[in-house]
């Protein structure tokens, strides 16, 4: 299951971050995608890859209720963490605007397990994006293989490998030996620093969240789940 967590501070929500990830699913707490969707830039597509939304506490119930009408598109289960059970005025109120499901700060894996269960209904196939924005500033954007060709011989390298990966984690070593056949350096990972930013720039420009490139904190880089809804496997032939 893909969960999404929309928050103004991300480290506040590694403990919820580490309970979910323990039931296996993927989760991705997003500061960025929150100020895109609150800007109103049409950025909601991209939540159509997460059975589960959830609105972090530090978010105000004006933020909240401004978010649920954008998120409805998603056809995402949508659930707001809070540090207590809001009254019942306050909670049917949310309700009736869209949320399903309630995670306190001391939710057990057990009760988390069961609620998501509980609540997850499956993707649509008529709500998978088909088509999402283009920057018309930029020419070459429009298909798979425009983009492709405006990567460079070694993003190439560092786009394949992360797709290949099929979600895996890559590391920083990983990489380091297949695009140098060299050992870890601090020169290589200064590089390997620039060319990740370079391959989410470029991936932004085509449309999509820079957010698609994941970067785990001390072990290394993957694509988000939702990524390759985007990019199917035939598609990467085509552009080679």
């Amino acid at each position: 299951m893909q969960v999404l967590v929309l928050t103004h501070n991300i480290l506040s929500e590694e403990p919820l971050q580490r309970k979910l990830q323990s039931l296996n699913h993927e989760v991705l707490c997003s500061s960025k995608m929150l100020e895109l969707l609150q800007q109103a830039i049409d950025s909601n597509f991209a939540c159509y890859f997460y059975q589960v939304v959830i609105l972090s506490e530090n978010l105000t119930n004006k933020e909240v209720l401004d978010l649920l009408p954008r998120l409805e598109k998603a056809n995402s289960v949508v659930m707001r963490k809070v540090n207590s059970i809001p009254d019942l005025a306050e909670k049917e109120m949310l309700e009736n605007h869209g949320i399903v499901g309630w995670v306190t700060p001391d939710i057990s894996t057990d009760v988390l397990r069961e609620l998501l269960a509980e609540n997850v209904r499956p993707f649509r196939e008529h709500h998978k994006v088909i088509a999402f924005p283009i920057n018309t500033e930029d020419t070459s954007q429009g298909t798979y293989a425009q983009l492709y060709r405006t990567f460079s011989k070694t993003e190439k390298k560092v786009f394949e490998k992360l797709y290949s990966a099929e979600g895996r984690i890559v590391s920083r070593e990983e990489f380091c030996q297949y695009l140098w056949k060299d050992e870890t350096t601090n020169s290589h990972l200064s590089q390997l620093s620039v060319l990740i930013k370079n391959v989410r720039r470029k991936i932004s420009n085509w449309g999509l969240p820079e957010e698609m490139v994941v970067t785990i904190w001390g072990q290394g880089y993957r694509f988000a789940p939702g990524f390759y809804e985007y990019c199917p496997e035939d598609s990467i032939e085509r552009a080679n």
